[in-house]
């Protein structure tokens, strides 16, 4: 019956590493009953490499950060911002500064960083303050090289509120940061030659 109402028998999503993945899972349990007999497939992606299965044709639907604004070829929609935190270890020496940081104290520390996994962004640094960096391919890497205090990094608030909590982790107060440092802008995109079937586009009704 769903194939006949033109239901895709298998859809596939790529989510941006900054997007929390429990903040999605209701919409998944809601598709699971819509559409049982969909498979669905879900890859978690940093920057150009969210964008790449869209562009490729083995997506269907990608949530992602601005880089998808620079690939006019693309139609992308204003989706849900992603609260963004800057932390650094207690025992990191900016943890210990009382004023608002500048811009340019940060570049003299540190900065973790994440790397991309596709050839989009070469030779280009997305958010990236300091003139040191060590780049790690996962979120989780990076919080575990922040709290050992081995740098400072921007993580989704979401990922690290248990750890600002508990002190494992302290929030920076940066007085010059961007909006975009702030709350991280997202977008669905996709293909206009490959548009968002029935059951995609229900999903990304449902996630928005």
């Amino acid at each position: 019956k769903n194939l006949s109402q033109g239901v895709e028998a298998e859809i596939n999503i790529v989510l941006d590493v900054m997007v929390p993945l429990h903040s999605v899972t209701g919409a998944l349990r809601e598709f699971e009953k819509m559409y049982p007999d969909t498979r669905l497939s879900l890859s978690v992606e940093t920057l150009g490499a969210a964008l790449k299965p869209v562009i490729e044709g083995r997506a269907v639907l990608a949530i992602t950060g601005p880089l998808s604004q620079e690939y006019p070829e693309l139609i992308s929609e204003a989706f849900a911002g992603v609260p963004m935190a800057a932390c650094v270890s207690p025992a990191h020496p900016l943890a210990h500064q009382s004023a608002s940081l500048t811009l340019e104290q940060l570049t003299g520390h540190r900065q973790i960083v994440l790397s991309d996994r596709s050839e989009f962004s070469d030779g280009r640094g997305f958010g990236i303050i300091s003139a040191m960096t060590w780049s790690v391919s996962d979120l989780h890497a990076k919080r575990t090289l922040l709290i050992e205090g081995l740098g400072w990094g921007a993580m989704p608030l979401e990922y690290v509120e248990s750890d600002l909590a508990d002190g494992h982790l302290v929030k920076l107060n940066i007085a010059d940061i961007s909006l975009d440092w702030a709350v991280m802008p997202m977008y669905a995109v996709w293909h206009p030659a490959r548009p968002p079937g029935i059951a995609a586009k229900w999903l990304l009704d449902k996630l928005r």
